[in-house]
């Protein structure tokens, strides 16, 4: 069984796949993939770094979340747009 993943990222817990690309998207805390269906060790384009900015993270800490698991900005929503746009939504650090 093929296995996927990245030192330091974590939570890849939101999938989607487009027929018309051949793609797996796959969003984790603060990054996004694009792996091969087939052979998903293989990334078919460079990872997306998508953390929240440290000033949104010390928001979320000051409204009392867990800045070691709860305000980094984790991917909840992927959806092919067409053949060249992926819209994506994540937390934010809860300000989504």
């Amino acid at each position: 069984m093929a296995r996927f993943s990245i030192q330091g990222v974590f939570n890849y817990s939101m999938l989607t796949l487009s027929d018309h690309e051949r793609v797996l998207y796959v969003g984790a805390r603060e990054a996004l993939f694009a792996l091969d269906p087939n052979d998903i060790s293989r990334q078919l384009r460079p990872q997306i770094d998508w953390p929240a900015p440290q000033d949104k993270k010390r928001e979320c800490v000051d409204k009392g979340k867990n800045n070691q698991t709860e305000c980094f900005n984790y991917i909840r929503f992927l959806q092919s747009y067409n053949h060249t746009h992926l819209y994506t939504c994540g937390t934010y650090a809860f300000q989504p």
